[in-house]
């Protein structure tokens, strides 16, 4: 088998398949750092939106139900490796006819393979910013973007095969002993491309201009002024308030979108007075802040993949209402249009824009929305889920049509009305608990703007129920949080249950329903052991 190797790579072929690889990988590692840390364009990444772009709504829910948030991180993965494998197969047709001599002859090989691989990227990119993918970058940085990896790519190809080709003269099937490539040289090409992959490990985590807006600094986050509460003290229950590194994310995108040139928000359509606001603008406006939970149309009650799409925050900013009626509607305008700087868009009726808890927010627990939630301003509209309160805002247009939005026009639901849920946060599932001693339940509750008047749990798999306690929510739009104190008496496999009944009474149901496409329904369950 060895020695069936040697012979391979010894062939031009073989020579030729290796040097694409190293240069491959080497160029794609490159890429790969330039969208991580500066937002530059990148083909698996523009693919990868693409890709979840035009599948299906039931199988993206599926999917995600599935995987969860690795959904999106696979599909990147599985095309940066497609990325490197077509770099593979180029190589065997440009470097078999590398000349070995003549300059001249060799720099017009080098010109027309870096022509044919800049145009085949650059067509790519097009191609892909047309079908709706790659909306935030400009057609200048995909074509630069594109001359520059060709560039790299060919240069990288020219040098790696002058350490691994045959001798001149060859043959494809030839013996070990006729390759020009030693050891040594072998190892030097390795090790250039190899050693650069030893530093991805750093690039995967979230760099600072990712993870934060360009006016957000490294300072200690302000304290949020939550009223104490005697719920604290119970081990295993959220905080009233989610912190910004563990509110969840969610995102069309597979990195989180950097604003950077994010002019006025432009307010116009169907008003009297079209409106250019700046964010320094906004600041001055009276400020408004409410506490608000946020819920993802993905969350299912019973996969610990998704069951954990829901957050708490303090927003801050304007009243969506105030700013409309500086714009003055038309009596005809019906709908309130929203366009992000990534491409996203949703829409929703103007009479929710215009209820009082609607913000155009630009600070999330006192401190400046960062590029995961929405920098610079994003709209916050309680009672709606997540995808209708767009992130990266730009323009917003009142309307008299129905307009259908980037994840509408894929089957989700055009509403969206945060459906009545709730959830066990304690004990964790599959948790070992001593029988005859009491163990504290608890979670948290939610039912948009309608508010939660009880809950009830249950410890024998829905037979019987009993009242929890409930915490007073910190706002009409925020979760509830609920205790209640349990007394194990039967041993064996225990299954916990919880439901929720709103402000106007109506108890959640029980039917258990999937996420696509208008959120999903049912009771949350918790099996545990008794001993």
């Amino acid at each position: 088998m060895r020695e069936k190797v040697k012979v391979w790579l010894s062939s031009s072929v073989g020579a030729a398949l290796l040097t694409g690889a190293l240069a491959g990988v080497a160029v794609t590692w490159v890429g790969y750092g330039a969208y991580r840390l500066w937002a530059e364009p990148f083909l698996p990444a523009a693919l990868s939106d693409l890709l979840f772009a035009v599948v299906p709504g039931p199988f993206q829910a599926y999917t995600i139900a599935l995987l969860g948030a690795s959904a999106k991180p696979l599909a990147f993965y599985l095309l940066i490796l497609a990325q490197i494998v077509a770099f593979s197969w180029a190589s065997v047709r440009l470097v078999i006819v590398l000349p070995a001599t003549a300059s001249k002859v060799q720099l017009l090989w080098l010109s027309q393979s870096w022509l044919k691989v800049a145009i085949i990227s650059t067509g790519l990119f097009l191609l892909l910013s047309f079908a709706g993918a790659s909306s935030s970058w400009s057609w200048a940085a995909m074509i630069m973007e594109s001359a520059g990896t060709a560039a790299l790519y060919i240069a990288l190809l020219e040098l790696f095969y002058r350490f691994v080709r045959p001798y001149q003269g060859a043959s494809d099937l030839g013996k070990p002993e006729d390759r020009q490539y030693t050891r040594r040289s072998l190892l030097v090409a390795f090790a250039s491309t190899t050693g650069a992959l030893l530093l991805w490990p750093l690039l995967m985590r979230e760099s600072i201009m990712q993870n934060l807006s360009p006016n957000v600094t490294l300072e200690p986050p302000p304290i949020i002024p939550v009223p104490p509460s005697a719920f604290d003290l119970i081990a295993g229950l959220p905080p009233r308030v989610t912190s910004n590194e563990r509110f969840y994310y969610v995102s069309k995108n597979l990195l989180p979108h950097q604003a950077r040139d994010w002019g006025p928000l432009h307010i116009e359509g169907l008003v009297e007075r079209p409106l250019e606001v700046s964010l320094q603008e906004l600041r001055t406006w009276p400020a408004a802040e409410e506490y608000v939970t946020l819920a993802c149309v993905d969350y299912e009650p019973n996969n610990p993949l998704t069951n954990d799409l829901i957050s708490t925050a303090l927003w801050q900013g304007v009243s969506l209402k105030d700013l409309l009626a500086e714009v003055v509607p038309r009596q005809e305008a019906t709908t309130l249009e929203l366009y992000a700087t990534d491409g996203y868009s949703t829409a929703i009726p103007l009479q929710l824009a215009l209820q009082p808890g609607t913000l155009l927010a630009y600070q999330m627990n006192r401190q400046p929305l960062d590029a995961r939630h929405g920098f610079p301003v994003r709209l916050i509209v309680p009672g709606l889920y997540g995808f209708k309160n767009i992130k990266h805002l730009s323009r917003m247009v009142l309307s008299a049509r129905e307009y259908f939005g980037y994840w509408e026009r894929r089957g989700w639901a055009k509403e969206a009305p945060v459906k009545t849920l709730s959830r066990i946060t304690t004990p964790a599932p599959n948790t070992h608990l001593q029988g005859e001693k009491p163990v504290w339940m608890g979670g948290v509750a939610f039912a948009g703007v309608e508010g939660i008047s009880r809950v009830d749990v249950s410890a024998d798999d829905g037979h019987s129920w009993e009242p929890a306690s409930l915490e007073e929510p910190l706002s009409s739009y925020s979760w509830s949080r609920w205790v209640y104190q349990w007394m194990p008496s039967q041993t064996g496999s225990v299954v916990l249950q919880v439901r929720a009944t709103d402000g106007k009474g109506r108890s959640q149901t029980p039917v258990e329903t999937s996420a696509f496409p208008a959120g999903a329904t049912g009771y949350h369950r918790v099996r545990v052991q008794v001993n």
